[in-house]
């Protein structure tokens, strides 16, 4: 692939003071898999604490305060469930994930699928499983539009069972069109070695094309996957990084496998207005020039045909990764910006060459750069990328413990990241609730200036794994919970949540800034 240089143009390390908010629902506990929807109590901080927003009219440069909650769905069984991913899909919220017991139907064995259905006021419309006798997991799904195939909906991830066909080896990948409730045409391929599609993305409005894409799913092949191809002239080997195109039933238009002789993944995808497709990921080689060290994160995008058009490696020389990519702002207006979130062990500030203004560095002693240190074990990272691959800006955030930005979505001027955190990332003092919480944060897309940080949770661990919104004005995360994050007792194991928050321009507290 063609080598772009990286070059964010800011670079900031935030931590911030915003409320916690104490939502909380559960299940029923009687073992048999429950869902129960609960309005959460009001988000106050801290007695003693005021809100770091600004008064309504002000224009203060620190944190906004952030909205409340309007709802959270807690649904699970007697083992463990899992809430993988979400979509909003017109006038509902689909999520999909796994069970190891009976949640929505009979458990087939192992961990089964599970499709999930609620309104945009929280009420459970259906929960549905499905599976094959050993592992069968959902980890992501997206909804679109095509003007052939009208509204569709895709779920894509692993299994070990014959889900789709003959199991080719240790794990396979698959996509299926999900119905009203329930997975349907299931695609299973695989090498022999292990497979899994970790991310979808579809185009919310598709041209008929004689190809019939809708999208694109990202994933991984230990081995050589059967019908790929490998555009970008790499080195393949070790794990490999993979990108499907997708027919409007969850099939495959092309296939292309690409990376190091390193380990390298895919684990993020989005679609562009025109049709291209962007996959987001790790590599542990030198996917894009020489590796800064350790793991570093990438970004790539490819056009329609399956061509490459370029990929950008960014790292420190520690640990360094992309969990989530998007798509904002308008290619006519010459605003396009890719987005992707992550997380990092090391400090990028050096490694990039940032415009570094925070008060949180000190001067050096020999008048060089200051460098930062990281905040924690794991700091989160967002950053910000032009139509053509250059670096416009990335915030790194974290507190002493581990954090990490899991997911992220736009709506309009505003970035929206989930995550997980195991310190106080949003208030003064420490409002962890106590292991590990979720937090959601608002970023402007053209500044990554920090509007504001919420975090929620329970004393146990509380986690998150995708982000989307809705066309009512809601952004909805999904996760997982061993607690209550609710008014009733955890179901037992492990149980999938959504936590719905109103969007800034439909009544949150930025609304006024937009």
């Amino acid at each position: 692939m063609r080598s772009r240089p990286s070059r964010p143009a800011l670079l900031a390390t935030l931590t911030v003071a915003a409320a916690l908010i104490g939502a909380s629902c559960s299940t029923g506990g009687d073992g048999t898999g429950a869902s129960t929807t609960t309005e959460p109590p009001s988000s106050l901080p801290p007695e003693g604490l005021a809100p770091e927003g600004p008064a309504p009219g002000e224009s203060a440069e620190r944190a906004e305060e952030p909205p409340e909650p309007a709802w959270v769905v807690q649904v699970g069984g007697a083992g463990d469930d899992t809430l993988a991913s979400v979509t909003g899909r017109n006038d509902s919220v689909l999520a999909v994930g796994d069970t190891t017991a009976e949640l929505g139907g009979l458990h087939s064995g192992g961990s089964d699928g599970v499709v999930l259905v609620v309104d945009t006021e929280g009420e459970v419309l259906s929960l549905t499983q499905s599976g094959a006798p050993f592992d069968d997991r959902p980890r992501a799904v997206g909804f679109g539009s095509n003007s052939d195939a009208g509204d569709v909906t895709i779920a894509c991830g692993s299994t070990t069972s014959a889900l789709g066909g003959p199991n080719a080896g240790l794990g396979d990948a698959w996509c299926a069109r999900v119905g009203e409730t329930d997975l349907e045409s299931v695609h299973q391929q695989g090498s022999t070695d292990d497979d899994g599609l970790l991310a979808v993305a579809l185009d919310p409005e598709a041209a008929a094309g004689e190809s019939g894409a809708v999208g694109y799913a990202a994933g991984f092949s230990d081995g050589l996957f059967p019908g790929a191809s490998d555009t970008s002239a790499g080195s393949l080997g070790g794990r490999d990084a993979m990108f499907w195109q997708l027919d409007a039933q969850g099939f495959p238009v092309w296939i292309r496998q690409f990376g190091t002789p390193a380990g390298d993944s895919g684990e993020a995808a989005a679609v562009t207005s025109d049709g291209d497709g962007i996959i987001a990921g790790r590599t542990e080689g030198d996917l894009d020039g020489r590796s800064a060290g350790g793991t570093d994160a990438f970004v790539a995008r490819f056009d329609g045909e399956g061509l490459p058009r370029w990929t950008v490696q960014q790292g420190s020389e520690m640990e360094d990764w992309t969990s989530g990519v998007a798509v904002a702002g308008d290619p006519t207006q010459g605003t396009e910006t890719i987005l992707t979130v992550g997380g990092t062990t090391g400090s990028l500030a050096p490694v990039l060459g940032a415009d570094v203004t925070s008060p949180l560095d000190a001067p050096r002693a020999d008048g060089g750069e200051p460098a930062r240190d990281n905040a924690g074990s794991t700091d989160a990272l967002v950053s910000a990328w032009d139509a053509t691959g250059d670096g416009i800006w990335t915030v790194q955030l974290g507190t002493p413990g581990v954090d990490e930005a899991i997911a992220v979505a736009s709506d309009g001027q505003t970035v929206l990241v989930a995550g997980s955190t195991d310190g106080a990332l949003a208030t003064n003092g420490d409002p962890s609730a106590g292991g590990t919480d979720g937090f959601l944060a608002a970023v402007d897309r053209d500044t990554g200036t920090l509007r504001w940080i919420t975090q929620f949770g329970t004393a146990g661990e509380d986690r998150v794994t995708a982000i989307t919104t809705t066309e009512d004005g809601l952004v909805v995360v999904s996760g997982t919970t061993d607690g209550a994050i609710g008014e009733q007792p955890n179901a037992g194991g492990q149980d999938g949540y959504l936590i719905a928050f109103p969007l800034p321009s439909a009544g949150g507290a930025v609304a006024s800034a937009l």
